[in-house]
């Protein structure tokens, strides 16, 4: 009874809302709007092969009245994707073999269009990588280095394997390869093949062998010595070194630094800083590389630089007063060699107001030229400036107090020498020179 009911209410609201439908729309059927029209077929599909495992698709786009959402690719008729552009790679596939692919349209309302006209293509034999090339160097009596040629093949390579005398060793995604711990007079063959991301196999390499010396006739295989030292003065007190590796730097673990043929320090780096030196003086540096093993190259070819001079430091001096000295004797005119207040005479070392023969001090003050003295000019001036002149070794002769040639040319060699304008004139310059 209750199932009736509800058919029947269900009935009446269907009714009611056909009735209000035809309301609001009129003439036109509720249903016109339902989107049955699939999209158009995609034309001109294209299949590229492009390795020996993928093949590039892609095709004109579709068109639809509403719109095309997305396309269906078919692998050999499978469906293997969808894709909401007009162009699928396809990979994963086996080398060498042929693919047909087809592809079609949908829209939004699932309409789906037929499929295109097939393409197809075969994909590229997969090439093995090729063998590498192996040889072999020695680093010591028990250490050897292998180093090979890089393969190449259809697909990226994965790695290398390492065989001593046919058992593989070891792995590497490198194209070198340290062997350690040989016994002495015991002669190792070493092989090595490549492999690819699928697992494919080049093949194994020439072999190539070694005899390593015998335990009392180890030959040791020193490292080469550094090269391109430069030493560079930083300060009054640092030089900075640099160098470069040996070319062939393989093994090598540090390097040892020395000064004027002494050690002074050892670094695993290419650069060394040399500290604690003497100002403005030069120095001699030389750089020896050594290996795991202890064995050491020789010394490279030198480098020198000189450290850059001290700092001129002006020290300050607190000025000293000679005390006064009363000399004894009968003051009489004063002595040659005394001018202006001056206490001592500069040619005989007595005091200016005494003839005393015993004077109770020979220090002789600092002169103190007043006038202007030049070529004809005669006084007591004159003999002060002729004794200072002979006493810094510019020859004047005699101190007669006469300003002569002797004298001229004298002056202008000290004024030459201190920088002065050599004219032979004792100047306002000049003089100031001299009464330093």
């Amino acid at each position: 009874m209750f199932n009736m009911i509800s058919k029947i209410n269900l009935q009446k609201l269907f009714a009611l809302m056909l009735i209000v439908s035809f309301s609001i729309l009129g003439n036109r059927n509720v249903f016109a709007g339902a989107d049955t029209t699939p999209p158009t077929t995609p034309t001109q599909l294209i299949a590229i092969p492009v390795s020996s495992s993928q093949v590039n698709l892609s095709w004109m786009a579709s068109t639809d009245d509403t719109g095309v959402a997305g396309y269906n690719v078919y692998e050999n008729g499978n469906e293997i994707t969808t894709t909401t552009n007009n162009s699928y790679y396809v990979s994963g596939l086996s080398a060498s073999t042929t693919y047909s692919f087809t592809v079609s349209a949908y829209d939004a309302a699932g309409n789906t269009s037929g499929q295109s006209t097939s393409a197809s293509a075969t994909t590229t034999v997969l090439l093995p990588p090729t063998v590498p090339t192996l040889t072999i160097n020695t680093i010591s009596p028990s250490q050897y280095s292998l180093s090979w040629t890089a393969s190449t093949s259809s697909i990226a390579i994965a790695g290398y394997d390492i065989f001593q005398n046919g058992v593989q060793i070891g792995t590497t995604t490198n194209t070198y390869y340290n062997i350690n711990g040989l016994l002495a007079s015991t002669t190792y063959y070493f092989t090595v093949d490549a492999r690819d991301t699928l697992g494919n196999n080049s093949g194994q390499s020439t072999p190539v062998s070694v005899t390593t010396p015998g335990s009392t006739t180890l030959a040791t295989t020193i490292p080469l010595s550094p090269a391109s030292l430069q030493a560079t003065p930083v300060s009054s007190s640092q030089i900075d070194l640099t160098w470069t590796a040996p070319t062939d730097s393989f093994g090598i673990t540090g390097y040892d630094v020395y000064q004027a043929g002494a050690q002074i320090g050892t670094t695993a780096n290419t650069y060394y800083t040399v500290t604690s030196l003497t100002p403005g003086t030069i120095y001699s540096f030389t750089v020896a590389s050594y290996d795991a093993t202890g064995d050491t190259s020789p010394q490279s070819t030198s480098a020198g630089a000189m450290t850059m001079p001290a700092p001129v430091v002006t020290p300050t001096t607190t000025p000293t007063t000679t005390p006064a000295t009363t000399p004894t004797g009968t003051p009489t005119a004063p002595l040659p060699g005394c001018l202006g207040t001056n206490s001592f005479s500069v040619t005989t070392g007595l005091p200016c107001n005494s003839n005393t023969t015993t004077p109770t001090s020979t220090t002789t003050t600092s002169f103190q030229f007043t006038q202007l003295l030049k070529r004809g000019s005669s006084g007591n001036e004159v003999v002060e400036l002729q004794t200072f002149l002979n006493n810094a070794g510019y020859s004047v002769g005699t101190a007669d107090g006469k300003f002569g040639l002797k004298t001229q040319i004298a002056l202008s060699k000290f004024q030459i020498a201190n920088g002065l304008k050599g004219d032979g004139v004792a100047g306002a310059m000049t003089r100031a020179v001299l009464n330093k």
